[in-house]
């Protein structure tokens, strides 16, 4: 027996026992042997080896029998559907989801969303039916509901979560979607400069679609000084700088510029500073997509919390259980303020 730095011996054999069963040496349905054998095969003491089981019976991987003893029990396990251009948030959430489901002893599964879109769809439903998944986490957003996979899913007929869906999506698939909306993030944002109606706001969005959407969110809360530009977040470092600092010109055309990434502001941040725009003295700057990396910029950023390991143990709690709660976003604002909105 040889145990590795700090572990005892009911991790021991805890671990050992769990490798059988999830290796499926110890396959779904069998009887482990008697406390009193495992006890001699892995030269321990009885009492070690119940403290074990009583760890994997809580991790669901046995379970007891009265008068029966103890059985591996069928694994349980959710699906990660996951889009090839899933976001860092989407990445941040399934960071979040894989801890709750490893303290639950749920394996989790990874598929790439991009198999589901090629070969016989019958096929990929058999095959998801046989592993008897308990639901599927779909990080993905933008469906309109002639994707393959949507039908693929909807066939299984069990919990589908999307922990970072849109306002458009939610009740049209029979999937719970948890809306990640940018523009509840803008409205908070709005509301704290609803005093400061002449302000001229720049706004930098991430979808051609969205160029008359955001402004015209900005005009009905009563801002009509408002100019957008398509800058997405994906594209080459040097580009990305590149189509920012021709947004932003010499400054003079802005008091707040909103953007929908933490990486833009990081752009607009170091682009102001080298033209020698102060922020927030010159131009303000804030951050309606989704936020984390707002407190490592100096001035600390404006930005919207849509809390993420939250959005997480929600979809975890919905697949698991059938029930969640999730509280809405909420607006973090800079260390250092200028009028009603800081940095």
């Amino acid at each position: 027996m040889i145990l590795e730095n700090g572990m005892n011996k009911t991790e021991w054999v805890f671990r050992e026992l769990s490798e059988m069963i999830l290796s499926g040496t110890l396959p779904a349905g069998n009887r482990l042997q008697a406390t009193r054998q495992i006890a001699e095969d892995f030269q321990v003491s009885q009492k070690i080896v119940r403290c074990a089981c009583d760890l994997l019976e809580e991790k669901h991987l046995i379970e007891r029998r009265a008068r029966s003893g103890m059985f591996v029990t069928i694994p349980r396990k959710i699906a990660v559907v996951v889009s090839n251009n899933h976001s860092t948030a989407l990445e941040m959430i399934l960071a979040e989801f894989t801890v709750f489901c490893k303290n639950a002893g749920i394996i989790l599964d990874r598929i790439p969303l991009s198999y589901l879109r090629i070969g016989d769809p019958e096929k990929y439903i058999a095959a998801l039916r046989k592993e008897q998944y308990m639901g599927i986490l779909l990080c993905g957003t933008g469906f309109v509901g002639t994707e393959p996979e949507i039908s693929i899913l909807q066939a299984l007929h069990i919990p589908v979560c999307q922990p970072a869906g849109t306002s458009s999506e939610k009740g049209h698939f029979g999937f719970e979607v948890l809306p990640m909306d940018p523009t509840a993030g803008l409205r908070l944002i709005l509301e704290t400069l609803a005093d400061e109606p002449d302000m001229r706001i720049g706004i930098m969005v991430n979808r051609k679609e969205d160029m008359l959407l955001y402004p015209e969110l900005c005009r009905k809360a009563g801002f009509q000084k408002v100019i957008s530009a398509v800058i997405p977040s994906r594209q080459p470092e040097p580009s990305l700088r590149e189509a920012v600092q021709t947004f932003i010109g010499d400054g003079k055309d802005f008091d707040l510029i909103a953007c929908h990434s933490g990486l833009l502001a990081f752009h607009i941040y170091g682009i102001c500073g080298e033209k020698g725009i102060t922020v927030p003295g010159k131009i303000r700057v804030a951050n309606f997509g989704w936020g984390g990396a707002g407190k490592l910029l100096n001035p600390t950023l404006t930005e919207v919390d849509f809390k993420l390991k939250e959005r997480a143990y929600a979809a975890f709690s919905y697949i698991t259980t059938g029930k969640y709660t999730l509280p809405g976003p909420e607006l973090i604002q800079g260390r250092y303020k200028t009028g009603s909105l800081s940095a």
